[in-house]
């Protein structure tokens, strides 16, 4: 059978994406250190010699990794900001984005505490957060002074708990016996507190400065 033009650079980005699938589990599963470039090519369904094909490195895969889920973050992220009404902090449109990306939120956490450099990837997603000041706006002007300060608001009180949230939320039913889809209503419900510290004229704000 002849085989239809075009096919080879189809199978090549197939081969190419399956890897990052396979990768993406297998460094959140082990860690960079720990992930071996031979499992991810027998998981893969490869030789090793195809994997230095498409990458130059373990780290290079790793990194390629990250930056295809940046784009997707980047992506969402224009999406969210086009809708109209603008959406909420966090709402189940964001939280169920975020829950099927908990491998990446995995592999992004286990490299912070590294003190490798790549262990500073994480903070990029403040820069995608923050990059017009939107991060927390939900149609309302923020009340930071500074962009330290709606920095550290956004990393500490926004991406951290729902990175964490993501991460560990299927062990925390397993271990309390409770409902997935229940904790992510009290969890959104939870979450919708926090505009009071992110946006000017809250209640916070407003109770504090009487």
């Amino acid at each position: 059978m002849r085989r239809r033009r075009g096919s080879g650079e189809h199978d090549s980005q197939s081969t190419k994406e399956t890897i990052l699938r396979v990768a993406e589990e297998i460094f959140a599963q082990r860690g960079f250190e720990g992930a071996r470039v031979e499992e991810i090519a027998r998981q893969a369904g490869v030789n090793q010699a195809m994997i230095y094909y498409y990458f130059k490195s373990k780290g290079d895969l790793l990194e390629e990794v990250i930056e295809a889920r940046l784009a997707e973050v980047r992506q969402f992220r224009q999406q969210m900001k086009e809708q109209r009404p603008i959406p909420a902090l966090l709402s189940q449109q964001v939280l169920d984005f975020i829950n099927t990306r908990g491998t990446f939120l995995k592999i992004l956490l286990m490299e912070t505490v590294t003190s490798a450099p790549r262990g500073r990837t994480i903070f990029r997603l403040i820069d995608l957060m923050t990059a017009d000041g939107s991060a927390a706006r939900a149609g309302k002007p923020d009340r930071f002074k500074t962009e330290e300060e709606r920095r550290l608001a956004v990393f500490f009180f926004a991406i951290m708990p729902v990175t964490c949230f993501s991460i560990f939320r299927t062990q925390w039913s397993d271990y309390y016996g409770t409902d997935l889809e229940a904790d992510g209503k009290i969890f959104l419900e939870t979450f919708g507190s926090l505009p009071a510290l992110f946006h000017k004229g809250s209640r916070s704000s407003s109770a504090s400065a009487g």
